[in-house]
C-alpha cells in the first residue's frame, strides 16, 4: 500500500474502496461561571461557537481507496 486516495467516486476495479459517512462527535461542555451559574461552553465563548461550527460543516470526501497490488 503506497498512500489512501480520497475520491468523491468510486475508483472501480484494481482498488479496495470504503464509503463511509462518519458521525461526528464532540462536546459541548457545561461550565459555572463566576456568577455561579452553569451555562455551554458554546453560548459563553464565541470562539468554541466557530470551532464547533467549523467542524460540525467538515466534509471528507465520499471515497477512500487503495490500488491493488
Amino acid at each position: 500500500m503506497d498512500h489512501i486516495e480520497h475520491l468523491e467516486f468510486n475508483p472501480g476495479e484494481g482498488y479496495y474502496s470504503v464509503h463511509l459517512d462518519v458521525k461526528k462527535r464532540y462536546i459541548n461542555p457545561l461550565v459555572k461561571t463566576s456568577s455561579g451559574r452553569a451555562e455551554r461552553i458554546r453560548i459563553l465563548n464565541p470562539e468554541a461557537d466557530r470551532l464547533i461550527k467549523e467542524f460540525l460543516s467538515y466534509r471528507d470526501s465520499e471515497w477512500g481507496a487503495v490500488k491493488l497490488m
